[in-house]
């Protein structure tokens, strides 16, 4: 479940009145709220501007003051994916993980097969 219908009521909005300033499709934020589908980070953000709240309410997560621990062992890349997360601050992190999970959506090992599929 995430944050954003609970941040939005405790703000005092409604899903139309959220709708009508943001110019996001009410459609939309419902599919958000239902946890359906995750708005990419700039709306993230304007939303959480918007409740006067944070990114990690909205999502109901707590990355502030952590670090992930590197292990040596692992795959390069992701040796330097660490690296880089370790170096920001809360925001680049939340939003870092926010085009990461639409970076896995999009390139999922499902969808990659099936483009395989189609171009043999």
């Amino acid at each position: 479940m995430n944050g954003f219908g609970k941040m939005r009521r405790a703000a005092g909005y409604t899903q139309k009145d959220v709708a009508r300033i943001s110019e996001i499709p009410l459609s939309t934020l419902r599919r958000w709220e239902q946890g359906v589908n995750e708005p990419d980070v700039e709306s993230m953000l304007q939303l959480a501007e918007l409740y006067g709240c944070t990114t990690d309410d909205l999502l109901e997560t707590s990355f502030a003051g952590k670090s992930v621990v590197r292990d040596n062992s692992a795959d390069p890349r992701l040796a330097e994916i660490i690296d880089i997360y370790n170096g920001m601050n809360n925001t680049g992190r939340e939003s870092l993980l926010a085009v990461a999970r639409g970076l896995g959506r999009e390139y999922s090992k499902s969808k990659a097969e099936a483009r395989v599929e189609r171009s043999a």
